[in-house]
């Protein structure tokens, strides 16, 4: 007798068991990303607009930041605060200005002129008379009168085998099935200015990457 009570016992307990692993285990072909995810163009799981990955979830951006085709960029006006993600603050190398404008609307006292970006474009910079002379991410241009600090990713365009080739630099992701390039990643489509001069920002994520790349002007290949 009590071997038979141990037999029902186990069989109890295999059965239910099997069932909580059937609950837990049921696919819903409607719901098959985390929350505030849906599924992409190639069926994999992005977040929802508004919204960034960070680790396994998805997050809003941070102050003075602005969501613009999937990755966080700062403000209008403002600047990162160094070249590793730090904060958006106000002002600074690269930030946004009005080339009409008269006096410049960049602001703070040490990055005054409005340079041309390209179709109308206007960005914050200095003078200068040497590389040394600008911040990270600049290089002094001389080709023009007066001499000003020209945005130029640090390592953009090298060649890579792996992104191991890319560490330390500002184009942290290397490219390895078409250019073999150090690229910078995390550009806004919206914004213009977010890539170097002579480098336009690509959204990828019709191609299964979930970036944005900053590559040569024209060799986009999602372009519209």
């Amino acid at each position: 007798m009590n071997l038979l009570r141990l037999r029902l016992v186990r069989a109890l307990f295999v059965a239910s068991a099997s069932s909580l692993l059937a609950s837990a285990c049921i696919y819903d072909a409607d719901n098959r990303c985390g929350p505030h995810q849906h599924l992409g163009d190639l069926s994999s799981c992005i977040c929802d607009d508004g919204l960034v990955q960070q680790g396994q979830d998805c997050v809003p951006c941070g102050e003075n930041e602005t969501w613009q085709s999937g990755v966080c960029v700062c403000s209008d006006g403002y600047t990162r605060a160094d070249s590793d993600g730090g904060a958006c603050v106000l002002g600074g190398p690269g930030s946004s200005c009005d080339l009409s404008a008269s006096p410049s609307t960049c602001q703070g006292a040490d990055f005054t002129i409005c340079r041309d970006h390209g179709e109308g474009d206007g960005y914050c910079t200095t003078t200068c008379e040497k590389d040394a002379d600008c911040p990270h991410g600049f290089a002094c241009d001389t080709t023009v009168t007066p001499a000003t600090c020209k945005s130029a990713a640090v390592g953009e365009g090298d060649a890579c085998t792996s992104s191991a080739d890319c560490v330390g630099k500002d184009a942290t992701y290397c490219e390895t099935v078409l250019v073999h390039k150090c690229l910078v990643s995390g550009c806004s489509t919206d914004n213009p200015i977010s890539c170097s001069e002579g480098w336009d920002c690509c959204d990828t994520r019709p191609l299964g990457l979930n970036m944005t790349l900053c590559v040569p002007e024209g060799q986009c290949p999602t372009a519209k």
